[in-house]
Parts: structure tokens; C-alpha cells; sequence
């Protein structure tokens, strides 16, 4: 594929449009759109195509209020970084969608996927000390499976 100046074009496009979102609608999600998200993304690119992201779709309503639990502790911890009226307008931000939103999905990343050693990549040494990922341990997740991330894993 040759990148012509309306693949540039659109590309500057997408990105000048692009805004931060605070408002979501609430409609389900059609499986096939969550099918066509999961192929876009393994289209990104990635060394030696290791695509090392692996995605959950978290349909428990119980995993669904830890994780929003969790957001509710760790955004209270990050408000009192700020005083007065910052910490005031921080507060008021919409950070999260999570009551709202008709899909969750969580993401991990794996530091060691098989595909990449195939590459020569080596797995990242400084990244195999870090303890697994709280979310992952906390709401008891599972590590993803490869294949078919958002049609096949559900929890």
C-alpha cells in the first residue's frame, strides 16, 4: 500500500476531531462491531507482529462494581494530589464511564508473548519483575488466551 496525501489527509483529520470523551451513549454493543474492534486491533502494529495486548470482555456485574470500585479508590488517591480549586475541578471530571458504558473491556499487556521470541526479540528483562498487573489479581482475571480475545473470554 502506497500512503497517498488523502491517507495523510484523513489521518490529520481523525486526529484534529479527536477529543476527549465524557459523555458515552449507553445502547448495546453489537458482537459484530466488538468482532471488527478485535480485528483493527491486530492490525496495530507491533514488533515481529507479537501483538503482546491481551483484551477481556469483563461481563460479571460482580467483576464489573470491583473494577469500579477500584477506579472509585485509586481516583480519590489521585485528588489529593491537587488543593483548593484544582482538587475542585478535578473532582468534577468525568474520568470514567464505567457505570455507563454497555461493554468493559480490560486491558493487559503480556511481556513475553511466544510470537516475538520467533523475531529475535528478547522478553523484557526489567518487565518480568513486575508483579502481575493489581486489576488481574484483585478481581481474580485470568490471563487471556490468544486466540479470539473479545468473543472468546468472558468473565
Amino acid at each position: 500500500m502506497k500512503l497517498e496525501q488523502s491517507h495523510r489527509d484523513a489521518l490529520h483529520d481523525v486526529l484534529q476531531w479527536r477529543r476527549d470523551v465524557r459523555h458515552f451513549k449507553t445502547d448495546p454493543i453489537e458482537p459484530e462491531i466488538l468482532r471488527r474492534l478485535s480485528h483493527v486491533m491486530d492490525l496495530a502494529p507491533s514488533v515481529g507482529n507479537a501483538r503482546p495486548w491481551r483484551i477481556l470482555n469483563v461481563e460479571s456485574s460482580d467483576l464489573r462494581a470491583q473494577v469500579i470500585a477500584d477506579f472509585e479508590v485509586e481516583n480519590a488517591k489521585a485528588a489529593t494530589k491537587y488543593k483548593g480549586t484544582k482538587k475542585v475541578d478535578y473532582m468534577a471530571l468525568k474520568l470514567a464511564g464505567l457505570h455507563d458504558a454497555p461493554v468493559h473491556l480490560a486491558v493487559f499487556t503480556d511481556h513475553t508473548p511466544a510470537e516475538a521470541t520467533n523475531w529475535g526479540v528478547k522478553p523484557c528483562q526489567r518487565c518480568s519483575t513486575i508483579p502481575p498487573s493489581r486489576p488481574s489479581t484483585r478481581f481474580g482475571l485470568r490471563r487471556a488466551r490468544k486466540t479470539s480475545v473479545l468473543g472468546g473470554s468472558r468473565y
